[in-house]
This record gives C-alpha cells, structure tokens and sequence, in this order.
C-alpha cells in the first residue's frame, strides 16, 4: 500500500507543480508586455530595460521563477512527510497482513483434504496448536486466554474457506500434495502473529479500534487481490479483537 501512497502523492505534486508553472507563465507574458509599453512611452531600447532599472523585466521574472521553485521544493516536502506520516505502520495492519496470508494458505490444505478425503475438522490437531501457541503467548507475557481466544478465530478462519471450496464441484489436483512446506509457514505465520498480538491488542484499547481494523483487513484484501470468501475468512480472522479485555 506504500507505493499506491506513494504514486498517488506524485499525481498531486505534479497538479500542484503544473499550476505553478502555468500561474509563472502567465505573469512572464502579463510583464512583458507591461515592459514593453514602458519602453515605447520612455523611449528605451527593444530589450525592455530601463537604465534606471535595469533589473526591471528580468529581476522580476528570477524572482518570480525563485518563488515557484521554493513553492515547489515545499509542496514535495509536504507530500513526503504527509506520505511517510499516512505510511506509519501499525501493529493492527500487521496482524491483518499475517492473517491474510495465513486464510490464503487454507486453499491448498483444502486441495489437500479434498485428495485425501480427510474431514475438515481436525480437532486433536486444533488443541495442540493452541496449547503450543498458548505456552508461546505466556513466554512473550501475554495472557494465555487472549492468544487463545485470537487463534482459535484464525483456525475457524481457515475452516471456513476449507468447506466453501470443498462444497464447491470435484477439482481433484493431477499431483499429491505435500502439506509440509504449508505447515512450515502457517508456523512461521503463527510466530509472527504471535509478536504483532500484544501491541495489536494495546491499540485495540484505543478509541475507534472497529474502524481501524475494518481499515486494516480492507488495505491487506487489497494488497493480498482477496477474494469475496478470502475477505470474510479475514474478518473472521480478527474475532473478537477490539472487545478482548
């Protein structure tokens, strides 16, 4: 999201930059033709200077172009520090980040069970997930229940993409598929989650914390090209997060 930031403060510089060349323009032709009224009626040369003034014309167009030039070299400032300010990471963005790429990894775990004919619901392998998870979270110095509470909305996240594809016509993959490597990074997932889950929660306490995260899980389905059933795993991702105590 850095870069649309980014292209879209470029768009508005060059408007600003546009107007001032164009404004620049204008006030150039207006003074040069005032110039040259003065030099016929004072019966000076072609060039428009007076020996009185020899920087009349051209003194002011410089200190004109100067004056763009600084209005300019603002505005980019302006446009930079806004932009780096509006690109301020947060630890709520992360957490969405994180739980869109882990509602994405759901599809080949379905593809998976699809194959195997293994059910969905995997309920020995849930319960040793969050004890683990939740050993982690008390190590990091959070509460056990609120890491809990977190993951087991990001396993019903994941399920829930596993039954719509699976309800979805046979589409049996022509290789077998090795669920390794996707553990591997859902615990690569589940660690880093877990060390955005504490600043996470600390701005959930914060007001406005429903719109933040709507915001958050809207930006990362954007930058993750989600899907309508990927962008409702998401939501269902955060759970309860601006209600945890």
């Amino acid at each position: 999201m850095r870069g649309w930031a980014r292209v879209s403060g470029v768009y508005r510089l060059s408007g600003v930059l546009r107007s001032a060349v164009t404004a620049a323009r204008l006030r150039i032709t207006r003074e040069r033709m005032m110039t040259k009224t003065s030099a016929v009626a004072a019966g000076v040369d072609r060039s428009g200077a007076s020996a009185i003034d020899p920087n009349g014309f051209a003194g002011r167009r410089g200190r004109t172009l100067s004056a763009f030039a600084i209005a300019g070299l603002f505005a980019l400032s302006l446009c930079t520090i806004r932009g780096e300010a509006a690109e301020a990471p947060t630890a709520m963005k992360r957490l969405a980040e994180l739980s869109a790429q882990r509602v994405l990894l759901a599809d080949t775990v379905a593809a998976s069970k699809r194959q195997s004919g293994k059910p969905v619901e995997d309920a020995a392998r849930e319960q040793s997930q969050l004890e683990q998870l939740g050993a982690q979270a008390a190590a990091l110095g959070l509460a056990r229940e609120q890491a809990t509470a977190f993951f087991k909305a990001q396993i019903e996240a994941n399920k829930l993409v596993q039954y719509r594809l699976l309800a979805q016509p046979s589409r049996k993959p022509a290789a077998a598929i090795d669920l390794g490597p996707v553990r591997q990074r859902l615990d690569g997932i589940n660690a880093e989650l877990l060390t955005a889950l504490a600043p996470a929660l600390a701005e959930a306490k914060e007001e406005g914390c429903l719109v933040r995260a709507h915001e958050a899980q809207r930006q990362a389905a954007r930058l993750h090209r989600l899907d309508d059933l990927h962008r409702i795993a998401l939501t269902r991702a955060f759970g309860d997060l601006c209600a945890m105590p």
